[in-house]
């Protein structure tokens, strides 16, 4: 660490190089759904971040480093430390437009929301949405991402109509802009499905089940059954609709 500190201090721009080649590595890993590897990647880009005198170098890393410990189901104090940290420096510059502020404010919402603390989250998911709406330089996939984890809030809160209006304008939003991130859209359109199915519109919820497999069978290179969770839930939609012909099937295919 020493070394690195060092060299950074005296070589930024090329420190700033070693730092953005981390960041691709976290990018690419989470592309495979490897969030571990995404952390590992991430934390050394945050060593490095560190030492640079680019303050969105630090916002970045610290915020790539906590989104990919939620995604693995983490969900312990450091966190919060590590999204409220780039906050403030944030907001000590007015720097209200970034991508970094959007996903910072994402990635508390959903820590909070993981606890159950449902208002503080809407709070962060609400300011997270006018970011990402209003800011600069901040992509449509991240929109997409922003309003799509706002309608998970609302499928915890039993509010599914709500979730599916959230989830369809996600998926308009970001259709073409998950390059990437292939696996991004598909997770929006199994969230919606998973709402469809809660309000008994099961041939839609179906379509889009299928929809996700394929996908995944194309760009990730992945079999039809190598999403387990997809195929229990159109499972459960054709148990639903009485089609046990149909789960049957499935179920000999897990």
């Amino acid at each position: 660490i020493c070394l690195v500190a060092v060299n950074v201090a005296i070589f930024p721009l090329e420190g700033k190089l070693l730092w953005r080649s981390q960041i691709e590595a976290g990018r690419l890993a989470e592309s495979k759904n490897d969030f571990a590897e995404a952390e590992k990647q991430y934390r050394k880009s945050l060593t490095i971040a560190r030492y640079l005198p680019w303050e969105i170098c630090l916002t970045t890393s610290l915020c790539d480093t906590a989104e990919s410990m939620l995604k693995q189901g983490k969900s312990d104090r450091s966190i919060e430390d590590m999204l409220k940290s780039p906050l403030a420096l944030i907001k000590a510059r007015e720097k209200y437009s970034s991508m970094s502020h959007a996903n910072c404010e994402r990635n508390l919402a959903n820590l909070y929301q993981r606890h159950y603390r449902f208002a503080l989250a809407e709070e962060h998911h609400k300011t997270a949405q006018k970011i990402a709406t209003n800011g600069s330089h901040v992509s449509p996939a991240v929109l997409a991402t922003v309003l799509n984890d706002h309608g998970t809030l609302y499928q915890d809160e039993g509010k599914f109509y709500k979730s599916i209006d959230y989830f369809r304008t996600s998926i308009e939003k970001g259709n073409n802009d998950f390059g990437d991130n292939p696996d991004g859209l598909n997770k929006i359109k199994n969230n919606l499905a998973d709402s469809l199915v809660e309000v008994g519109q099961y041939c839609e919820a179906e379509a889009l089940y299928k929809e996700v497999i394929a996908s995944r069978k194309v760009v990730l290179n992945q079999d039809s059954f190598s999403s387990p969770n997809t195929m229990y839930s159109l499972l459960n939609v054709y148990c639903k609709r009485g089609d046990f012909k149909r789960a049957h099937e499935i179920a000999g295919q897990l």
